[in-house]
């Protein structure tokens, strides 16, 4: 089986809790919303694979919602359930194109099974289109072999592009995580790194720290910055910033400070 970051949305507090505690031991990673603003507001902060949806919220129709989830994560898949099953509910369910339908109490049996289907399915989805991005950047004319450096962003996969852009506005966030980066690209973390190392030749972590040190470079020409200062302004520790600025500049900063504005600046050295 096949584990994955599960959202359960309902605004019984109790259930919520039983099918958490029944999910972990399953081996997923579970959070709760009780309502429709929060599980909005928890699914813009991390990816889910799948959320299990009750129809009726205190805050909205849980159906109405499933449209705005996809337009978040497309790769997001919503199993609903609810204690009101009708006719109508099960075919806006079906047009909503819903992975799955249950009605409480729930058949904990069905419900687990569903889930392992949904996610091999989403598996091979993701990958597919892992392949398809992949054939796309080639076919285009970019070959990994030549890519030493992200280069033009405009020429990479669409979702790449979104996750550096993500990453342009939030490099100096000590807590951005690859799941952050991820999610604003509408990924997963698996298949994202995996994009990420087919259309690039540098790491996330890599990347992250060459824009730091770039935005340090034009902070250090400010009259009087402390190097401290310039390093807790691109979300480093100074004595960490000191040490990645020589790895990739291959002098200190203030060296690079005292060489730049004398003129005399130094390449990195091999």
């Amino acid at each position: 089986m096949k584990h994955s970051n599960i959202l359960i949305v309902d605004d019984n507090r109790s259930f919520c809790l039983s099918l958490k505690k029944l999910l972990i031991k399953k081996g997923h990673t579970i959070d709760i919303a009780l309502t429709g603003k929060e599980a909005l507001a928890k699914l813009k902060d991390k990816f889910f694979n799948i959320i299990i949806l009750d129809i009726r919220l205190p805050d909205a129709d849980g159906l109405e919602l499933i449209p705005h989830f996809k337009a978040i994560h497309p790769n997001v898949e919503a199993i609903i359930i609810t204690a009101y099953p009708s006719f109508k509910n099960t075919m806006q369910a079906a047009n909503k194109g819903v992975s799955g339908y249950f009605t409480k109490p729930l058949n904990i049996k069905e419900v687990l099974g569903k889930i392992d289907s949904v996610l091999e399915k989403q598996y091979i989805s993701m990958e597919k289109e892992k392949l398809l991005d992949a054939i796309k950047y080639k076919f285009a004319g970019h070959k990994q072999e030549d890519t030493s450096v992200i280069g033009d962003i405009e020429d990479l996969p669409f979702r790449i592009r979104k996750a550096v852009r993500y990453i342009e506005k939030h490099y100096r966030d000590p807590e951005l995580s690859l799941t952050d980066i991820a999610a604003a690209g509408g990924m997963h973390p698996g298949y994202f790194s995996s994009l990420w190392g087919e259309t690039t030749k540098t790491s996330v972590s890599s990347f992250i720290n060459e824009r730091k040190i770039e935005k340090a470079k034009n902070l250090l020409m400010r009259k009087n910055a402390y190097i401290s200062q310039v390093a807790y302004e691109v979300g480093l520790r100074p004595d960490y910033f000191s040490k990645v600025f020589k790895r990739l500049v291959g002098i200190s900063p203030k060296q690079y400070r005292n060489e730049t504005l004398s003129g005399t600046v130094k390449r990195k050295r091999n």
